[in-house]
């Protein structure tokens, strides 16, 4: 999984040539941040139609990192399902604000255990771990395939999560 996420993760251009291409699937979405001091989480999940995940990893990729972005900065869930001549234009023009959110300043590509997440997941959220385990997104992608993505500096994580035609990203470390 981490070589196929390699390029869209590390090259603005790559991921903006998968975010021009993508066919907008419909999928449910559900957003989450968690903040204690300066630790924090933020969860992105997606799930997609019956087998698109597996045919389409690179664009369900692409998919739940534009929709994380469109939640973060609260615009229209389906802001990103636009022409792709708009969507080219709007990566563009946009490049500086959209770079941080599309590629990691530190590359890692790893691949993580399920547990080695939830470690994470439990360290970030602190006094929230309790709520965030009763939205069910522990149940939902337990065991499914993990690759840490990086981050921007050393207390930064970004994960990928897939299981099935399930997507979670996890966005975690020590913001200010």
């Amino acid at each position: 999984m981490e070589n196929l996420l390699r390029e869209a993760a590390s090259d603005y251009r790559a991921f903006c040539e998968a975010a021009e291409t993508l066919v907008w699937a419909a999928a449910e979405e559900r957003h989450d941040v968690f903040r204690t001091d300066a630790l924090g989480i933020m969860l992105d999940c997606l799930e997609f139609p019956l087998g698109y995940v597996e045919k389409n990893l690179v664009s369900a990729y692409v998919r739940t990192v534009l929709s994380s972005m469109a939640w973060a900065e609260e615009w229209d869930r389906d802001f990103w399902d636009i022409p792709r001549r708009e969507r080219r234009r709007c990566l563009t023009k946009g490049a500086d604000l959209y770079r941080g959110y599309a590629v990691a300043r530190e590359v890692r590509l790893i691949r993580r255990s399920w547990e080695h997440l939830t470690g994470e997941m439990e360290f970030f959220a602190q006094a929230h771990w309790r709520e965030l385990n009763q939205l069910g997104y522990l149940d939902r992608m337990a065991g499914g395939a993990v690759v840490e993505i990086g981050g921007s500096y050393a207390m930064d994580y970004v994960y990928f999560v897939v299981k099935g035609d399930r997507t979670l990203m996890v966005s975690c470390g020590c913001w200010d």
